[in-house]
């Protein structure tokens, strides 16, 4: 029912230069199960830093959850290459195609999807887990209980 009531949230909405491209280019890194696989792989980004998640914690993402069998895949959601430049007004559909490019892997297909995020990141992951149905569970870390404006860093001062 929530994912009826709220199919889009105000700064993930929008961006039509980006949103009406006919094919999403997906920043990506993608760390495969090292051993026997588990049943479960999980897609995690940051959070207003943009970019490809960097954080001091990574090796957990890119070495100890494979070596447990989860693959995961790191992924820029802005501020990133292929990417719009700042957090605001971007589109939900660039989440469908990262979710069905990552499912449709051979090593994946059948396994339940999780997605972590943290900061607006955690915001990002509550939304995704209540809109899309391939998403299994969430993780989020230190999101706000709303979520917010995008942020476009203009204006700003020090």
């Amino acid at each position: 029912m929530l994912k009826k009531l709220f199919p889009f949230a105000l700064f993930f909405l929008g961006n039509t230069s980006f949103a009406q491209q006919a094919e999403f280019k997906i920043d990506t890194t993608y760390n495969p199960a090292i051993v026997a696989s588990q049943n479960v792989a999980v897609i995690y980004f940051g959070g207003s830093e943009g970019g490809l998640p960097d954080w001091e914690d990574m090796n957990f993402y890119k070495e100890e959850l494979p070596q447990i069998g989860i693959p995961t895949l790191g992924v820029a959601y802005f501020g990133s290459k292929n990417t719009p430049e700042t957090l605001a007004k971007l589109p939900l559909e660039y989440w469908k195609e990262v979710i069905s490019t990552f499912k449709r892997r051979p090593e994946i297909e059948g396994k339940k999807i999780v997605v972590d995020g943290i900061s607006k990141g955690g915001e990002l992951a509550l939304l995704l887990g209540s809109i899309f149905d391939e998403i299994d569970a969430v993780i989020s870390k230190a999101p706000s209980s709303v979520v917010w404006q995008g942020i476009t860093w203009e204006n700003v001062s020090s």
